[in-house]
């Protein structure tokens, strides 16, 4: 059994248990941001979300463990997916955290492409792709 950052218990009773776990990284379409921009917002909320769900965990959030576990010792999924603009990345947020799942929001500070405070990137989980699907599955990737 592989290790990982949250331990190496699961709960079986998990109804989540073998199901793939995911992160999908929304990144604001009507920023005019280079690729490399892009990329790095994307890993500003991926770390972002990566540490909310440790203090999640932390907090007693059995189920973020457990989809925390899957995701970690099974390969970590990222997927990069376009939302419209600012509004539609809130609304993508607002309809996950209303699902229970971990969310980051990145906001830019301004020192290179985009104005100071500039939502980029919202990261949706890690969690189980059939929560996560219901509320990206209408995105296309970037």
């Amino acid at each position: 059994m592989l290790r990982s950052l949250v331990g190496s218990e699961m709960c079986i009773r998990d109804r989540f248990a073998g199901e793939q776990h995911k992160m999908m990284l929304c990144v604001n379409m009507a920023c005019e941001m280079k690729q490399g921009k892009k990329c790095a917002q994307c890993a500003h909320a991926a770390v972002g979300a990566w540490r909310k769900a440790q203090m999640m965990v932390k907090e007693g959030d059995d189920q973020m463990r457990n989809s925390l576990w899957w995701w970690a010792n099974m390969g970590q999924m990222k997927i990069a997916l376009k939302a419209k603009d600012e509004p539609h990345l809130l609304q993508l947020e607002r309809q996950a955290k209303e699902a229970g799942l971990c969310c980051s929001k990145i906001r830019d500070a301004g020192k290179t492409q985009i104005a100071a405070g500039t939502l980029t990137v919202v990261a949706i989980g890690p969690g189980p792709e059939s929560k996560i699907n219901e509320i990206t599955s209408g995105l296309k990737l970037l």
